[in-house]
């Protein structure tokens, strides 16, 4: 009787510790999205890189979209990069996601001369390395990654990786972005655990 307490108590603390372990995995990346991910650039950088989001087929931007090309037009109306990189991949009809990106930047009356595209930028770590490329190229010392808050601890890790010291800034959230924030922020928790551990 008193070995089947014992074995039973261990098996408490064995799935106790199982849940445990699985909720710091869970939340740990959470954090990181709530502290760093929240930062701001408040230093002049050379280049901004923003990331893309979906572009529908009729060429109008989905609402993370629009999100961050304001918040990268806004670092360069504020003085705080010299340069605008906008990186993507296809839209769901002819145009690319960095060609809508410049659409509305220069909509906004940005400069043409200071957009940069990246239309190779199909996922985080590409666009890490066509960054680190250009940035190389175009002998860039200082740049901004520009995205969403649960998106700044992968990119900042991803650029890096590729040797680019980045600082992150935070775009603000609105639309269906808010509305699908829990479901953003544990699918960009997996994300980050497969990056770290270099699963993809």
């Amino acid at each position: 009787m008193i070995i089947l307490k014992s074995k039973h108590n261990q098996f408490r603390r064995i799935i106790w510790f199982n849940i445990g372990l699985g909720f710091g995995i869970f939340i740990y990346p959470i954090i990181l999205m709530s502290t760093i991910g929240n930062t701001h650039a408040h230093e002049h950088a050379d280049v901004a890189v923003i990331l893309g989001a979906r572009v529908f087929e009729d060429g109008s931007p989905s609402d993370a979209l629009l999100d961050r090309v304001i918040a990268g037009c806004e670092l360069y109306e504020g003085g705080l990069c010299d340069y605008l990189l906008f990186s993507g991949g296809p839209g769901d009809g002819v145009m690319s996601e960095p060609q809508v990106m410049r659409r509305i930047a220069i909509e906004r009356g940005i400069p043409e001369h200071v957009i940069v595209l990246d239309e190779l930028g199909i996922n985080t770590a590409t666009t890490a390395q066509n960054t680190a490329r250009l940035y190389y190229e175009h002998h860039w010392n200082t740049v901004i990654g520009v995205t969403h808050f649960y998106h700044t601890p992968r990119l900042n890790l991803a650029l890096s990786r590729e040797g680019v010291s980045a600082t992150t800034h935070a775009a603000r959230r609105r639309g269906l972005v808010l509305k699908k924030l829990p479901i953003f922020m544990i699918r960009e928790s997996a994300a980050w655990w497969a990056y770290t551990l270099g699963l993809r």
